[in-house]
């Protein structure tokens, strides 16, 4: 199951760096667990921090006046007065085998038969209005006018059939 090992607080100041630190608390990945955790953090926050002290007005103080273990069960008794049936769980561990980066510039196959995915560098993540036209132009043509950004804003045409991926090229 997909879910969020949540951390907590972190910030920086004149005064002092701090790390956001291991909650100890996992949600699924479903929009009422997220919503739910956040509105419990957002509430106890609101109502027992130091809110009249901006620099100690942050998150990392309140559960550094808690505990870890202290604000956590904070959260999971407000979560559960919501009724809500959302779980709250320990962390999950980290993963710990290596990191396989995916290649998503050029061509690849995709897991249906046929296509194929088609990544295209966009240099700094800028494009102008008539690059922008010109990818949305391939992406009606070859991708059924589906476009995927990256996390380094490149773009990706999906589901591009494997005979076409010659003419798209040439383009």
């Amino acid at each position: 199951e997909m879910g969020f090992n949540v951390v907590l607080g972190g910030y920086m100041s004149i005064k002092r760096v701090a790390e956001s630190i291991d909650s100890k608390m996992w949600i699924p990945a479903d929009r009422n667990s997220v919503v739910t955790l956040s509105e419990a953090i957002l509430r106890i926050f609101r109502d027992e921090s130091e809110r009249k002290d901006r620099q100690k007005a942050r998150l990392m103080w309140l559960v550094e006046k808690y505990g870890v273990d202290e604000f956590k069960a904070a959260i999971v008794k407000e979560v559960e007065s919501y009724d809500r049936g959302v779980k709250i769980c320990d962390t999950q561990p980290a993963p710990t085998g290596a990191f396989e980066r995916r290649e998503l510039l050029g061509v690849h196959p995709q897991k249906q038969e046929g296509k194929s995915r088609v990544g295209i560098h966009v240099p700094t993540g800028r494009l102008s209005q008539k690059e922008c036209r010109a990818i949305a132009h391939l992406a009606e043509t070859y991708s059924d006018g589906e476009i995927r950004l990256t996390v380094e804003q490149n773009v990706i045409l999906p589901n591009v059939d494997n005979d076409k991926v010659d003419a798209l090229l040439a383009e």
